[in-house]
């Protein structure tokens, strides 16, 4: 039992803040009630239910010492103080609806809002932060938030609430809102991208490698990129977001190298970050780059960046990015994630072998060589870490048991074995070699210190299928971190989304959940009630599985090959139909690439054209399987992808070409298995350590929630389907445990008003 924690009883509550959790509510009704010195009103508490909820030492004096006045039982006390305290917040809040109401009519929409729910969507966030709060505002998707958003920036800017940071999960959606700052009046206002090192070419090591290709033939190289290199690498599209930004001189961007390149290891040339000391300084992309972050530092008003930019302003002082006043996220339910990244470093052995074994294989170096003996450091670290891979759950090396110390002596001498090789300025050329020395070094530090006393916390994992290991260094909590940014942007914060509220089985929408998740301040919290289109819910035709196909749609619990096989099968025929009486492109959203792989391997046994299945692999941009996805579109045929990852949050296949009506690059969309575990970051499993199933419950709810919107993207569509496979929703006591997502997807899946089964 948590210390400071009693069993009470739980008056009935209805219209009270969304961002508030069970506990936090409660104790806010009762501090309401204590410092009016209300009277606790009369209830009736042995028909509630009741809960374990932590006072502090103070609000249980003061509880004791009213109940003790009235003559009343402390929980009675506690029950008809809430009460009390619920009337007056009831009060405060028709008096701020009021306020507000006044305060809305007098905020001017600067650009004209295609909608009601567009004007509403800006009110809401304009309000909150013309009052410095942090708003929590969910939009579903086609109100146009991305203009709200991109207005309420210039109009904080004319404010001189600056700089302003717009952040967003992807380069792709950032320079989406940078479109949109463009289509605004932006008069008297200043405002730039600031990209990250990854986003340009490393021009001198591409020119070394065209180079080399004259003396080594077996090496990979597009003449495209010759002749591009040969001109300047001069941007491709000079209108594009981050050419715009850089102005004339825009060069040696790394979208422009994907386009160009189709043979060659195209990540192997992206800037560096940080910049090695043997780099040379004058690179000319290094000097764009530099240009631009000198740019948003000293001259501008509004900063576009990336959620992991921002993080690492954070984590930099605001050295690398400039000290915010105002801060807007989008996608914001991705940001903690995002942080937890930048704040932590993991290692893959799997692809640390691949690259050692692919540089001796492109140098023809000799087993005696530093990359042979690397390799075969990598190889024994591998085999020891197998060793722990008995239950098939992730391990805290860093919480070890007595019984496992020494193991755990061997790990690190095994990582230091690796580390001292991986030191060698001979592979210096090795991809991401920087990365690898500085993770392993954080990883040894953290192992070695004593128990309980590190912020860091290492975690080993293993790939589904092949039991691959990777070891993950950062903070369990990245709690500071985001409360540092937070206090950092006196002047507010908007954290959109589509996703920032969770339906429970009841019907309930609250965002505590994320309030949680993002470390935000209660007393600081705007929660505005979600802006939705109802044609999200009215336009498609929603497909569950017949009873008598549940069972076949489950996926399996245990590892099991045959029961796997036919797990795949069953899937494959269901996306089959799907895709053979589908008006346009379908897409099928996957956790695990291996089951992607199984599938595709059968839809081709059923006699699926290749030519029209996209199925994602790792180790690829996903913007190449969006590009091929849409080149099949425009070819005539009906493309197929099978996706992951970024399919199921950052997607947004719209036939920009075509009207609404006539728009069908995506028709269909599958939830082939419900986007359990996905985040697999320290902060994630420290937290489920903690809560349990809570937040696997609620981080799969809420990508579940972005799923199911890549469908509907405009209004007048038509011809839209979305398929749910996953037979364990609806297959009553078989899914132990998580009963609660279960409920809470079907509640959520009630919304559509067209129901069919299959």
């Amino acid at each position: 039992m948590t210390p400071n924690s009693y069993r009470l009883p739980l008056i009935e509550i209805t219209s009270i803040p969304a961002g508030s959790n069970q506990s936090e509510t409660y104790r806010h009704l009762l501090g309401l009630a204590l410092k009016a010195k209300a009277k606790p009103e009369a209830v009736d508490i042995s028909t509630l239910p009741s809960t374990m909820i932590r006072l502090s030492p103070a609000a249980k004096a003061q509880l004791d010492a009213v109940a003790e006045q009235y003559g009343m039982e402390p929980r009675a006390a506690f029950a008809g103080l809430c009460a009390a305290g619920l009337a007056i917040m009831r009060k405060q809040l028709r008096q701020q609806a009021g306020l507000n109401k006044q305060a809305a009519a007098d905020i001017r929409v600067p650009f004209e809002p295609k909608s009601d729910n567009q004007r509403r969507f800006y009110e809401q966030i304009m309000l909150g932060l013309l009052a410095d709060k942090i708003v929590f505002a969910e939009g579903s998707t086609g109100i146009g938030k991305s203009r709200a958003m991109a207005a309420a920036a210039l109009e904080m800017a004319r404010a001189k609430k600056t700089p302003v940071i717009l952040a967003a999960p992807t380069v792709a959606v950032m320079e989406h809102l940078y479109e949109e700052l463009q289509l605004l009046n932006a008069a008297g206002v200043t405002y730039s991208i600031l990209p990250g090192a990854s986003e340009f070419v490393d021009d001198i090591a591409l020119r070394e490698y065209i180079t080399a290709t004259q003396t080594t033939p077996e090496l990979d190289i597009d003449q495209t990129v010759i002749e591009w290199v040969a001109r300047g690498a001069p941007a491709l599209r000079p209108d594009a977001p981050l050419a715009h930004a850089l102005g004339e001189n825009a060069a040696w961007l790394m979208d422009d190298l994907r386009k160009l390149a189709t043979n060659m290891p195209v990540d192997d040339f992206a800037l560096r970050r940080p910049k090695r000391r043997d780099d040379n300084p004058d690179g000319e992309s290094r000097k764009l780059l530099e240009s631009l972050r000198n740019r948003a530092k000293t001259e501008t008003d509004i900063i576009l960046c990336t959620h992991a930019m921002l993080a690492i302003g954070q984590q930099t002082q605001w050295k690398a990015v400039p000290e915010p006043c105002v801060v807007i996220i989008d996608e914001a339910h991705q940001f903690e994630q995002a942080v937890a990244s930048v704040n932590s470093d993991q290692v893959s052995v799997y692809s640390l072998r691949a690259s050692l074994a692919r540089l001796r294989r492109s140098e023809g170096l000799g087993k005696g060589t530093i990359a042979s003996k690397a390799l075969e450091e990598a190889s024994k670290l591998t085999k020891h870490l197998q060793r722990f891979d008995i239950d098939g759950k992730t391990h805290c090396l860093t919480d070890a048991s007595p019984e496992d110390q020494e193991d755990l002596r061997l790990t690190t001498t095994c990582l230091r074995s690796l580390g001292d090789k991986l030191a060698s300025k001979s592979l210096n050329e090795l991809r991401n070699i920087e990365h690898y020395r500085s993770a392993l070094k954080s990883i040894i530090t953290s192992l070695e210190t004593p128990s309980g006393k590190g912020i860091n916390r290492v975690d080993l994992a293993f790939s589904p299928d092949r039991r691959y290991p990777s070891l993950y260094c950062g903070p369990a909590r990245v709690d500071m971190q985001l409360r540092n940014i937070w206090n950092t942007a006196k002047g507010g914060v908007v954290l959109a989304s589509a996703t920032i509220y969770i339906m429970d089985a009841s019907g309930n929408s609250k965002c505590d959940y994320l309030r949680g998740l993002l470390s935000v301040d209660f007393s600081r919290i705007s929660t505005p009630a979600p802006v939705i289109e109802k044609y999200l819910y009215t336009l498609p035709c929603l497909y569950v599985p017949s009873p008598r196909r549940r069972d076949a749609l489950m996926p399996p619990r245990k590892q099991g090959q045959n029961t796997e096989d036919d797990w795949h099968k069953e899937l494959a025929l269901s996306i089959e139909h799907i895709t053979s009486t589908a008006h346009g492109g379908t897409l099928a959203l996957f956790t695990a690439y291996k089951d992607i792989q199984a599938v595709a391997k059968e839809l081709d046994l059923l006699g699926v054209s290749k030519g029209r299945i996209v199925a994602q692999q790792p180790n690829r941009k996903f913007s190449e399987y969006e590009r091929l996805f849409r080149t099949i579109h425009a070819n005539g045929e009906r493309p197929i992808m099978l996706a992951l990852g970024t399919a199921w949050t950052g997607i947004d296949l719209k036939d920009h070409a075509a009207s609404d009506e006539t728009d069908t690059l995506l028709t269909d969309l599958v939830i082939a298995r419900l986007p359990i575990g996905l985040n697999k970051s320290n902060s994630m499993t420290s937290r489920i350590e903690r809560m349990g199933m809570h937040p696997i419950i609620n981080e799969c709810l809420l990508t579940f929630k972005q799923g199911i919107g890549r469908l509907i993207r405009r209004e007048n569509v038509q011809h839209r389907r979305l398929w749910v496979l996953d037979g364990r929703l609806f297959t009553e006591g078989k899914w132990p445990g998580m009963e609660a997502l279960a409920g809470g997807i079907r509640r959520l899946l009630k919304e559509y008003r067209h129901r069919k089964e299959f």
